[in-house]
């Protein structure tokens, strides 16, 4: 069991090694459980860790019905989820802009514009 401290300290080297493997990430499904994974333990201060599934299910019943996500990266977020179970890839702009979700500092005041096709 970790006391608060070592708590915190885990937590914040957890999200820094995270956060250095989704910027050097090229792989569109890396990038988009590594952004899943990054903004729960944003929002909810969780750490999450299973096989592929659980990604697309955590992302789906807590990340996007949380008040702190802005209705477009939820948005980002359900349309990626279903092109890469339709289609198995995304394109380049919804990659960047998983990126920059998974990297903000604050996801609740964080702004994207989707893009026609997303």
């Amino acid at each position: 069991m970790l006391d608060k401290k070592s708590e915190k300290q885990f937590l914040f080297a957890r999200k820094k090694q995270l956060q250095t493997y989704l910027q050097e990430s090229k792989n569109a499904e890396d990038i988009y459980e590594l952004s899943v994974v990054l903004l729960l333990q944003q929002v909810k201060n969780l750490v999450l860790y299973g096989d592929d599934t659980i990604y697309k299910e955590v992302c789906e019943n807590v990340l996007i019905q949380d008040k702190k996500i802005p209705p477009a990266v939820a948005e980002l977020f359900i349309k990626t989820s279903q092109l890469m179970k339709d289609e198995g890839s995304i394109i380049d702009d919804q990659a960047t802009q998983l990126k920059s979700c998974g990297l903000s500092k604050d996801i609740s005041n964080h702004s994207i514009e989707l893009s026609p096709c997303v």
